[in-house]
């Protein structure tokens, strides 16, 4: 008779799976090694196939990024600050109820008169923010030639182009009136010889004649030059603005609001060109 317990039991190292379940992670990072190195070496290749047209982007960016830095016009902000004092009302008992009343509004009063149409009326008025005069650059390169220039007489003009500004030019229009019409109308005044000026419509239609130092009328205009300094032909762009447009650009760059919570200190700031 066979005895069953006589029989030899298979090796445990021969079972089929344990060696392959072991050897499969190793495999894996094998793989994945293999395939790290290989999509790096790519990257590479690549780089090395594309290294002169990288390069030329690059330099391309970079030179963009100067000029740019040379052509924009400059931004400056001013700021201060003011201080709110409240007035005493003289009631001991409001006083006293004033942190269950909510906060004090005077603060908050302040800002809104600040902000207000009233107030940035006047500030239009006095510093006739109404009254654009500013000369005519070359597009693009001109205004950077003019900022940069630093002589006592305007400066010469160049490539030819004797109408534009190149620095040096100065204008100073002290009164301006144009016909209701003519509001918010860019209009051109073409400097001549001795300080004098003429002025012409956006139909390029010659409206007023002039002379620095002294009051032109005509046609519903009237201007007074207080000072001209620019080369014959040299042009300047002009622009009576309505009150409201000039109240709206102020108010776009200009903001008031109190620093710090319950501080009464309040910020004004104002950026432009």
């Amino acid at each position: 008779m066979d005895n069953d317990h006589s029989r030899p039991f298979p090796n445990a190292g021969s079972v089929p799976g344990m060696t392959t379940a072991a050897t499969q992670p190793m495999q894996q990072a094998a793989a994945e090694e293999d395939d790290e190195g290989l999509a790096l070496g790519e990257i590479i290749a690549v780089l090395m196939d594309y290294r002169w047209l990288i390069a030329a982007i690059s330099l391309l960016a970079l030179a963009l990024g100067l000029a740019w830095v040379l052509v924009a016009k400059p931004v400056y902000r001013a700021d201060g600050l003011l201080q709110v004092e409240e007035k005493s009302s003289g009631v001991g008992s409001l006083k006293a109820l004033q942190p269950l009343l909510g906060d004090d509004t005077t603060v908050s009063a302040e800002v809104e008169i600040l902000s207000s149409r009233m107030v940035l009326g006047r500030v239009v008025n006095k510093l006739k923010l109404d009254i654009v005069a500013v000369p005519r650059t070359l597009p693009l390169i001109g205004g950077a030639f003019a900022r940069r220039y630093e002589g006592d007489e305007p400066n010469s003009a160049w490539l030819g182009f004797s109408s534009f500004a190149w620095g040096g030019e100065r204008i100073q229009v002290d009164s301006l009136d144009v016909p209701p019409h003519a509001l918010d109308q860019r209009h051109t005044l073409i400097a001549g010889e001795g300080g004098t000026f003429e002025i012409f419509d956006d139909d390029d239609r010659l409206v007023l004649k002039g002379k620095a130092g002294t009051r032109a009328s005509g046609q519903g205009y009237s201007i007074f030059v207080a000072q001209l300094r620019a080369r014959p032909g040299t042009q300047f762009r002009l622009t009576k603005r309505s009150a409201e447009a000039a109240i709206d650009d102020l108010r776009r760059n200009y903001s008031v609001k109190e620093r710090g919570k319950k501080s009464g200190v309040l910020e004004l700031s104002l950026t432009g060109e």
